[in-house]
């Protein structure tokens, strides 16, 4: 089971203040007598797909997540190309920042990558660039998502407050070497167009809320079919990209949802192939050769089963001209003498239409 949470609603809280998804699921627990479980946390913060098993077999199995955000400033990269980002990553002492730390650590946990896609990079409001980006990441890795854009792409997400003044923070730590001064951009203030998206905000009463959501969700059923399920963008992205004069990504990206939601292009969402095991790819192969043989005689042009579907609409077409006002005021039926006993310079878009063809 696949849930939308909503910006703001706690996964695992159990405050009576706050409402959140593991309440929820208690109450769907007792009336349903199932053990439903939450597969991974997403931040109260953090909207979109959630994923929800009643048993252990997906938690054992492969599951991938899509997230889409909005940075500050024009990320370079090529359209339609997965850019991979590797960091070694660690908390800093008393603190929820991340810093970077030396590749020779003997810790391998450290070691922590997304891969991201550029949807848009030419987004702009007073004179500030914007990115539109796609992440590829597992949701229970979705916490290193900010401090991988930081310190690889010099840039933050938009609403987020922890990155945003990280100066501040590194000073108390004399242990740490990184200077941010040596960034590619030195004219590069984060704070400052954080300023600026505040008061064009402001003018419209809209709250800086975190950019960033889990767009999809693709996992392994029981019978070896994998399963894709995508989200619409939430309301206060929305709403910033029409601040941007961005409505035609939000259509975009609405489309491709629900084309892929239909058609469940569940291939298409995986970022990277070779990390599923041997025995999900067989399986894939012998499910596409009998969906493959099933539909073998579907593949050539039917002209009879053609014909058969425009007589029915045109049929359905009749019969929704002629439907109304069947009756007169006696409650008898009018008697149609058809549309070619009228003058043919009267034909009106209510008549039924006339077909032409060539004789020879």
């Amino acid at each position: 089971m696949v849930i939308e949470k909503e910006y703001g609603v706690s996964t695992f809280g159990k405050s009576e203040k706050k409402q959140s998804i593991i309440k929820s699921l208690q109450l769907l627990n007792n009336e349903n007598t199932h053990d439903f479980e939450i597969v991974y946390k997403l931040h109260s913060t953090v909207g979109g797909c959630l994923l929800i098993c009643k048993n252990k077999f997906i938690k054992k199995h492969l599951y991938k997540n899509v997230f889409i955000t909005l940075v500050y400033g024009k990320v370079k990269a090529k359209y339609n190309t997965h850019n991979e980002i590797k960091m070694y990553l660690k908390y800093m002492e008393n603190s929820n920042i991340m810093i970077p730390v030396c590749e020779n650590s003997n810790n391998i946990n450290n070691l922590q990558m997304l891969t991201y896609e550029v949807i848009s990079n030419t987004i702009l409001l007073n004179k500030q660039n914007y990115s539109l980006l796609k992440i590829y990441i597992n949701a229970n890795n979705s916490k290193y998502i900010k401090p991988l854009l930081f310190y690889s792409l010099n840039t933050c997400i938009v609403g987020d407050n922890e990155y945003i003044n990280i100066q501040k923070k590194l000073k108390l730590n004399p242990n740490f070497v990184y200077d941010l001064a040596e960034k590619k951009n030195k004219n590069y203030n984060l704070a400052y167009e954080k300023k600026m998206l505040l008061k064009s905000l402001h003018k419209y009463n809209k709250e800086l809320k975190l950019h960033l959501y889990c767009f999809n969700v693709t996992f392994e059923s029981h019978c070896n079919k994998f399963i894709s399920i995508f989200c619409q963008l939430p309301k206060h992205i929305k709403d910033t990209l029409n601040l941007f004069g961005a409505s035609s990504l939000i259509k975009l990206i609405d489309e491709q949802t629900e084309n892929k939601q239909n058609l469940g292009l569940a291939n298409e969402t995986v970022a990277n192939p070779s990390i599923i095991r041997e025995e999900n790819v067989k399986n894939r192969i012998i499910q596409t050769c009998k969906d493959g043989s099933i539909d073998e005689n579907n593949k050539f042009y039917d002209a009879m089963k053609d014909q058969n579907r425009l007589d029915e609409e045109n049929e359905e077409l009749l019969k929704e001209i002629y439907g109304k006002n069947d009756i007169n005021k006696r409650g008898r039926k009018k008697q149609r003498r058809g549309v070619l006993a009228k003058n043919p310079s009267k034909l009106t878009e209510f008549d039924a239409p006339i077909y032409f063809t060539d004789t020879q």
